[in-house]
């Protein structure tokens, strides 16, 4: 029974560490406002995805999840509620396997850099990779 205990906590131990630091983490900063995230298999199909950054805050997403949702690759969009102003395009193809998921930033634009600056990384893009890192700053 203790054996049975041990290799469960062993097993659950190593799920968790496989899925630490896994997936999409989109963070906002210098931001009063959520940010809006549309996407779509183009820029012209684009949707809410009704999962937006929170403001001065991060929405993390498993890429097997944005893949099963969204699809891949995809196109998204991010805009600062309020003002509605489009910050910038990332251009997104996600992968489940290896579970649980890696993804590749194969493009992204910012469309006005005097009021945001994008970080992305790792960097460079266009690389597979199990955690891809976005920084949305407001100036």
């Amino acid at each position: 029974m203790i054996r049975k205990i041990i290799l469960g906590a062993t097993l659950s131990l190593f799920a968790m560490s496989a899925l630490a630091d896994s997936g999409l983490y989109l963070t906002s900063q210098n931001e009063p406002n959520q940010i809006t995230v549309k996407c779509g298999a183009t820029a012209e199909t684009e949707k809410d995805t009704g999962m937006p950054i929170p403001a001065n805050g991060t929405r993390t997403t498993a890429f097997w999840l944005v893949k099963g949702v969204l699809g891949s690759p995809i196109v998204c969009d991010f805009y600062e509620n309020g003002s509605n102003i489009d910050i910038g395009r990332a251009n997104l193809t996600t992968n489940v396997l290896p579970f649980p998921g890696t993804g590749i930033v194969t493009d992204y634009k910012i469309f006005d850099t005097s009021k945001f600056t994008v970080t992305v990384t790792p960097y460079p893009i266009k690389l597979p990779v199990s955690a891809i890192h976005v920084v949305l700053k407001k100036q």
